[in-house]
């Protein structure tokens, strides 16, 4: 019984994306805003409009960031939307 409630409240989560989800197992960096220095992530999905991402001390990400997919490519700011345990969602900008 829990596990069709549980797959219901999924499915109405899912339903309310903007943009479907892609799974992703890529490390990346964020620099947090107005910081200089960045710190490792893994970014676990992500879609045209958000990201869900796995950090070591998430309560140290402040409400916005940068998000860093490699070295070479610009860096993409984000705000948290979410935090539950060391994984965190957070929104294009």
């Amino acid at each position: 019984m829990l596990s069709i409630i549980g797959s219901a409240r999924f499915e109405n989560r899912k339903n309310r994306r903007q943009s479907p989800r892609k799974n992703f197992n890529l490390t990346a960096r964020i620099r947090l805003d107005g910081g200089f220095a960045a710190r490792q992530c893994k970014i676990l999905d992500h879609s045209e409009t958000g990201v869900r991402l796995f950090v070591q001390d998430p309560a140290k990400i402040p409400g916005k960031l940068m998000l860093m997919f490699s070295t070479d490519a610009p860096e993409k700011p984000a705000r948290v939307v979410w935090q539950s345990g060391n994984q965190l969602g957070a929104e294009f900008l």
